[in-house]
């Protein structure tokens, strides 16, 4: 075990910790924590995953990245359902005003 080791296993811990607190945020939709959450954990991966990783930490590295993939590929799906709902909720509204302003009478 190198002396860097304990330094990775500390980033890779933290990183996990933000990993499940990214996860709780986006449970609840909370938008702003979320987002600073994403910064946090990249930063802490980052530092977790250097070019020059020890081989013993080499199997907890992938399982890190492969959480990190995983989450970032529930939050774009959710992106996507999110800015779909609220393209039909605009639309909706327009189509509503046009209504409205069908039966206005004219002047």
């Amino acid at each position: 075990m190198t002396t860097e080791t304990p330094d990775l296993l500390n980033a890779i811990a933290e990183t996990n910790r933000l990993i499940e607190r990214l996860n709780d945020a986006f449970n609840i939709q909370e938008w702003d924590k979320v987002e600073v959450l994403i910064n946090k954990r990249d930063l802490a991966a980052t530092r977790a995953l250097p070019p020059e990783l020890p081989d013993t930490l080499q199997d907890q590295a992938n399982e890190l990245i492969e959480k990190i993939r995983d989450q970032n590929r529930r939050l774009t799906e959710a992106a996507k359902t999110h800015h779909i709902a609220a393209s039909d909720e605009l639309m909706q509204r327009r189509n509503q005003k046009k209504n409205i302003e069908a039966y206005k009478p004219k002047k």
